[in-house]
């Protein structure tokens, strides 16, 4: 059925649980009771196999990754470490699991999971925990004690993944630290925190690299994330943007250490998140406007999500909004201090279920969805003439750096932020388009921190402008 829509999609994100068993303070999900009912929702859904049926449908055979998201996939793993013989056997192009977890819970059901996947050809489970940085971040974004459960589940794991037999399967596990406006305040306001930071991270990696000595790097593979990430939306002004700016220069002073002198010697070779994410576009900048879905994510490309409920969704960002009674819980139960309660009582979250979202049964609502998702990957020159007007008038109104009162300055700040920030479900709920960004992400760039990429890459800001010109 997929080829009806889009002949590009070869992966899915299923709804996986209804809740979770933490409430970290940036997440994007509103908590409210009513998600025990939901939960339990999936875990039937899921326990009864349905959800094969609902991925045969759409893919056929040619599904090739299947990726649980919702809240924390633990909770129903080992359902899918029940149903694996038969998804292997209804999938045979299936070469591939990944999802996210917080690791708080012990690693046990894990070990188990990757047990039950091929070990006689070639398959890859992609894993990513969680861990925003020493406990003085991470106990404080999610959970009292968090650091330490995780780190210790984190450690358990690999020594048991290092004494299986898994066979042909290619284990990858990667770190996210995740940072918020709240850290990037306390970081930015005492800049030796930095270097706490960067020193938790070396002490916990070389643990691991301790343990994962004299085992095969191809079999279980441990790629040392230890550049913070934003959280988003977030709530972000020009101030942060001077901090975050602050801070990643900071973080590039410690880099040059690391490569030069060895500084923290089990960390990564990036200490910062989003220059590989510049430098793509200096790479692959020729493609930008033949090509845009390269620089984009893949919801609605090369992805669909689906639901307990069949319907279509771009990505697992919409998963929670089919259910009413959710919807209506959150609009009554949630306090107002969630900053995304406030897309519950407008007429967008309506949008979103009709223009972003599909009953798998709906053929025209299905072509509607598809036109809408894949618009946001096409058509990317709109989006990169809104950013870059917002920047040059943020820079005239002194809420921006003023050299964004160049608009090959601005353009090229915009071709950052269309890439680096990539997500056409969360500004359709946060702006109502898909096309637009919200106007802190660009102060929060635009004060510095594109400033500090600039000059720390080869050649300079003279150099990349002149590059932009070239494209």
């Amino acid at each position: 059925m997929k080829a009806k829509y889009n002949n590009r999609i070869v992966a899915v994100e299923i709804i996986n649980a209804g809740k979770c068993n933490m409430d970290c303070a940036y997440c994007y999900i509103p908590k409210s009771e009513e998600m025990n009912k939901l939960h339990a929702d999936v875990v039937e859904y899921l326990d009864s196999g349905k959800f094969i049926e609902d991925l045969d449908d759409m893919y056929d055979e040619d599904l090739e990754c299947i990726s649980p998201w919702g809240t924390e996939p633990s909770l129903t793993l080992d359902i899918f470490t029940k149903w694996m013989p038969v998804l292997l056997e209804k999938f045979p192009k299936l070469n591939s699991f990944t999802f996210s977890s917080n690791f708080m819970r012990h690693p046990k059901y894990l070990v188990e999971f990757l047990d039950s996947l091929p070990k006689d050809r070639e398959f890859v489970c992609r894993i990513q925990y969680s861990l925003d940085g020493p406990k003085w971040i991470t106990d404080v974004t999610r959970h009292k004690n968090a650091t330490k459960i995780i780190c210790k589940n984190v450690k358990t794991f690999f020594e048991e993944a290092v004494k299986a037999d898994f066979g042909e399967l290619n284990i990858h596990v990667n770190c996210k630290p995740t940072w918020d406006d709240q850290v990037i305040a306390q970081v930015g306001n005492d800049i030796s925190l930095v270097e706490d930071y960067l020193s938790f991270f070396n002490t916990f990696f070389g643990e691991i690299d301790e343990i994962l000595k004299g085992s095969d790097p191809e079999k279980i593979c441990h790629a040392k994330v230890n550049c913070p990430f934003l959280a988003l939306p977030g709530h972000y002004s020009q101030e942060h943007g001077i901090l975050w700016a602050k801070i990643n220069d900071e973080l590039y002073r410690f880099q040059h250490l690391h490569r030069t002198e060895g500084l923290f010697p089990h960390l990564s070779r990036e200490f910062t998140a989003y220059q590989p994410r510049f430098q793509r576009i200096l790479d692959y900048g020729r493609e930008f406007y033949t090509k845009p879905e390269m620089f984009s994510c893949s919801a609605g490309d090369t992805q669909f999500g689906i639901d307990h409920k069949r319907n279509l969704h771009a990505c697992h960002r919409t998963f929670y909004l089919c259910d009413d009674n959710y919807v209506n819980s959150i609009k009554h139960e949630c306090d107002n201090g969630n900053w995304d309660l406030a897309h519950y009582q407008n007429d967008r979250l309506d949008d979103i279920r009709n223009n972003m979202m599909a009953s798998i049964d709906d053929e025209d609502a299905c072509f509607r969805f598809v036109y809408n998702t894949s618009g946001h990957h096409y058509f990317i020159q709109g989006k990169l003439n809104i950013i870059a007007s917002l920047t040059m008038l943020l820079a005239h109104a002194g809420q921006a750096s003023p050299i964004y009162k160049d608009e090959t300055a601005a353009r090229l700040l915009a071709e950052f932020i269309a890439t680096a920030f990539n997500c056409s479900v969360e500004y359709n709920l946060t702006l109502g388009n898909y096309n637009l960004v919200p106007v802190g992400l660009i102060k929060l760039c635009a004060n510095g921190m594109f400033e500090s990429i600039l000059r720390n890459s080869t050649g300079g800001w003279d150099r990349h402008i002149n590059e932009w010109y070239k494209l």
